[in-house]
């Protein structure tokens, strides 16, 4: 940010340009807050440690400075000050525990240190993750390679400056003055990226002046007031004062000025002060730097683990303990140099990948279960038989398996209906891994299905929620990666792999719980999955290890992502109230082979596969197969999506034909077909379901569908949105099976009040009724899975005429058709059809008041209906008053209604029987 000054140049007074560093640094410390903050809520809170030695009260000064501005954006601010007499070993081991501490994140060191400490060895010390001043010789090496994370803080400083001032460097001559390592040589390195022409002048150079002149842009950092005069500054350039300098002014008062005489303001036509520019920003470079370590390190894996380093060592290492080593190369780890563009340098995971086949570890639950440890409790065990648990890992590690799973697979608010029991056991299964392991094998956290369907019962943000903070606390416990498994549909484990990501870096293995060779179902998995970026697919939990071979060589063909095979071990038997698996080793170990020869890289196993079985496989690690990646496999076609059913309704939609439906109450068998047969050439009859009790026992679905086979005319489902989706989805796709192809929904109309006043029951919205509907017409289920087979169904709608607001909501959601519930208000009935667009053909409900008797049971038993008392009045004087009301009206809409439906909440059905006949009697389509 600039502001006007005024200049002199050739006697005329022009404006200038001062770069104002303190506008810079507050609107980058603003960026910076919001960053700080996204941290924040993933628990991080960014920490700078200052490491100086003595009371110097310069430096104190300072640090009270840093401390403000660190505050000020939100990081931590930790002061390392060690006695005056401190020794070089004192401030090493200060140093080392600072590159070991998790929650420091940046490190600077005093500058100059007593001339007792060799400041050069304490900054290569630095661990380079840390290194926030970019002091180190591994920082600096990688700033000469313009491969640089971070840069010395003020050189960075002064290249902000100058370009608020020169926005683009390329072509333009440079000339820096001074050539310090963290000031002087940076700058001009970094220049060079930006494209300029940099010139470096130091005290060996003989005419500054002739250099500085023809200079664009210059740079003075050598800590002498006025050495840059007016006649060094070729007229217009941009001039970057880095100089700080006190001095006794005439007033013998002490100020800070910096390199630049202050009559250069007469020449250049932009240029920094002192103060006020470069240190400025220096400070609030720091930051970002901090802030971005902090960042980095939370995607950080270790580059080295304990197999490495030992490996590395060769015979040296027999006697180093595993849980040692593994710590030892942590610590390495820390001293490494990370590239720009890698999150890390190939970490373990992906090493071992390059050494495939991988062995993974078998089934924790059914281990555990057959220990005694109760199917529901199986999460707790972390916590409440910590022994067995480790056990069960430890009978893996010792067979040489290469990644054991923690026993988290269950850890999730949802399932465990706590937030902090979920972390809690979480924490404890990777703690218990890690200590089974002790360095052997890799530990990643499994994360399974959160027992919601996510776009259904949960949003898609509180799926990636619930994962985010149980990724969280297993990556804070030590985890080396995720496991996520058993996934029932793509949509949940990309809701899980974003959820890992908002924390971690770690590698992610995601397999489905795919039970056929489905070509599309597969083929979008894949897509999805290398979209996320994950590290290897595959399939788990698959029953039966013969079925997983196609699934697994139909997916090897489709990508180059690492493909994991985890089959159970078949169908179990149910011997003395447990369960038995029967797989053999030698069989399972056999299949294995095939896998990989199919295109597996991991291999290891689920439910039932245990020790035993994994042991067959490491036995012969040595002869198992080099991975192959097949060839294109032929696409299998699960079924014909243009298959669709002839649906009646849509055909007399289309034929303009005027609709004669029935609805009729829950009643004992014999009633229902005495009706059916009297209720003869319908053109669709149903069962109301929230109207009074279900009856004799049985299903629903099977009711009804001997219903449409005694009538002859098709079935209508009427769908009760007073039930749990998972239910409703099961009732559809058993009605679909039985040939079933008409639903009505109920949009609260006869089922918005319980049956029962005290039963608790769920609701569903209607549009969410027509958007699971229309999933099952597209071949899914509601969390997005595929289907055996497509459903056809034709899509109702029950409204109430006094509110038709939502009927175009209805027709943009895909519902076919609307039922009209009945009403006995002639102007509420006229107000709805006057406004309507006729956007939804509609079908009229009638429910015909055969006596009075009738019209006090529905007027004060059912609260969605209401009855006038002008009515009851004449239905007192002639029961028939409402047939041939009826049929006036059915007279006077048939016109605008696609047909009606008679509602038959009783076995009274001769009004209504008269009522179909002399419909068919008239001229009326029928």
């Amino acid at each position: 940010m600039r502001s006007n000054v005024s200049l002199t140049l050739g006697g005329e007074a022009v404006p200038a340009e001062l770069i104002d560093g303190k506008a810079i640094s507050q609107e980058r410390q603003r960026v910076l807050s919001k960053r700080v903050e996204q941290l924040s809520n993933r628990g991080v809170t960014p920490c700078l440690a200052a490491v100086s030695v003595g009371g110097d009260p310069a430096w104190d000064v300072y640090q009270k400075r840093q401390a403000k501005a660190c505050a000020n954006v939100g990081i931590d601010y930790r002061r390392e000050t060690l006695a005056a007499n401190a020794t070089q070993q004192d401030l090493s081991e200060r140093i080392e525990a600072l590159n070991a501490d998790h929650d420091v994140h940046g490190i600077i060191i005093q500058s100059p240190l007593p001339g007792n400490l060799n400041a050069l060895g304490l900054q290569a010390q630095l661990s380079p993750s840390k290194d926030v001043e970019a002091v180190s010789p591994a920082n600096l090496g990688l700033v000469l390679a313009d491969r640089h994370q971070v840069a010395p803080c003020t050189a960075v400083a002064a290249i902000i400056l100058a370009e608020a001032a020169c926005p683009n460097f390329k072509g333009k001559e440079v000339v820096i003055v001074g050539s310090s390592v963290i000031v002087g040589k940076p700058i001009a390195q970094l220049l060079l990226a930006r494209g300029a022409t940099p010139t470096i002048c130091h005290i060996d150079t003989h005419d500054v002046a002739a250099h500085t002149k023809r200079a664009d842009v210059i740079f003075v950092a050598v800590g002498k007031p006025k050495l840059l005069s007016p006649e060094m500054v070729k007229p217009g350039a941009i001039v970057i004062d880095v100089g700080i300098n006190q001095i006794t002014d005439e007033n013998g008062k002490r100020k800070v000025v910096g390199d630049v005489d202050p009559a250069v303001a007469e020449v250049a036509s932009a240029l920094s002060p002192v103060p006020g520019g470069v240190g400025s920003v220096t400070t609030t470079v720091l930051l970002e730097a901090t802030v971005a370590a902090a960042e980095a390190q939370q995607e950080l894996r270790p580059s080295l683990d304990g197999q490495v380093l030992t490996h590395a060592l060769g015979d040296r290492a027999k006697d180093i303990p595993p849980d040692l080593a593994d710590d030892l190369a942590r610590l390495m780890s820390q001293h490494m140099v990370q590239l720009p563009g890698d999150a890390n340098l190939r970490g373990p995971f992906e090493r071992r990948i390059d050494q495939a086949p991988v062995i993974l570890d078998g089934a924790i639950g059914t281990e555990l279960i057959d220990l005694g440890v109760d199917v529901g409790s199986i999460d707790r065990a972390n916590i409440e038989q910590a022994a067995l648990v480790k056990k069960v890992h430890q009978s893996y590690v010792e067979v040489g398996v290469d990644i054991i799973t923690a026993n988290t697979f269950g850890c999730n608010r949802f399932r465990l209906g706590s937030v902090d029991e979920a972390i809690r056991l979480a924490q404890a299964g990777i703690r218990i891994a890690r200590q089974a392991s002790r360095g052997r094998a890799l530990v990643f956290a499994s994360m399974g299905p959160l027992g919601q369907v996510v776009g259904a019962e949960i949003s898609p943000d509180e799926a990636v929620d619930a994962f985010a903070e149980i990724a969280l606390c297993v990556s804070d416990a030590g985890a080396d990666g995720f496991c996520v498994e058993t996934m029932t549909s793509t949509a949940e484990a990309v809701a899980a792999i974003s959820g890992i990501r908002q924390v971690s870096r770690l590698p992610i293995m995601v397999t489905r719980n795919l039970q056929r060779d489905d070509a599309e179902e597969i083929q979008d998995f894949v897509k999805a999955m290398e979209q996320a970026g994950v590290q290897a697919i595959g399939v788990n939990c698959i029953t039966g290890v013969r079925s997983l071979t196609p699934i697994i060589r139909r997916m090897a063909s489709l990508t180059d992502l690492p493909i994991i095979a985890r089959p159970n071990a078949g169908h179990p038997q149910h011997i003395d109230g447990r369960y038995h698996y029967h797989l053999g080793p030698d069989y399972f170990c056999k299949k294995v082979k095939e896998f990989i020869q199919t295109g597996a890289r991991l291999v290891g196993g689920c439910c039932g596969i245990g020790p035993k079985h994994i042991a067959a496989v490491t036995q012969v690690r040595q002869e198992l197969p080099e991975p192959q990646k097949p060839s294109e496999v032929p696409a299998i076609k699960i079924y014909d999506r243009e298959d669709a059913h002839n649906c009646p309704l849509k055909n007399a939609f289309a034929a303009k034909q005027f609709l004669r439906l029935a609805m009729m109450a829950p009643m004992n068998s014999a009633a229902r077909i005495e009706l059916a047969e009297v209720l003869q050439d319908l053109d669709g009859i149903g069962i109301l379901s929230a109207w009074g009790n279900q009856g004799d026992g049985v299903a629903p679905i099977a009711r009804l569908r001997h219903l449409q086979d005694v009538s002859s005319a098709p079935a209508i489902l009427e769908i009760d949105a007073q039930q749990d989706l998972l239910d409703i989805q099961e009732q559809l796709r058993n009605a679909h099976l039985l040939g079933i192809h008409i639903v009505v929904i109920d949009a609260g109309v006869f089922s918005s009040q319980p049956v029962q006043a005290h039963a608790q029951r769920a609701h569903v919205e209607p549009m969410q009724l027509i958007h699971l509907v229309r999933q099952l017409n597209s071949g899914r289920n509601m969390s997005g899975s595929r289907l055996d087979s497509h459903c056809t169904f034709t899509i109702g709608v029950r409204v109430n005429p006094s509110d038709c607001s939502q009927l175009q909501q209805f027709a943009d959601a895909g519902a076919d058709f609307a039922l009209l519930q009945p009403v006995y208000d002639p102007k509420a009935f006229r107000a709805c059809m006057k406004g309507y667009d006729q956007s939804l053909p509609l079908i009229a409900e009638v429910l015909i008041l055969s006596d009075l008797e009738t019209a006090e049971e529905i007027d004060n038993e059912i609260p969605a209906l209401s009855v006038p008392q002008r009515l009851k009045d004449r239905l007192s004087a002639d029961p028939e008053e409402d047939v041939r009301g009826v049929l006036k009206f059915i007279d006077y809409w048939q016109e605008q209604l696609a047909g009606v439906c008679m509602l038959l909440p009783n076995e009274q059905h001769k009004a209504a029987q008269t009522v179909l006949k002399l419909m068919a009697q008239t001229n009326a389509p029928s």
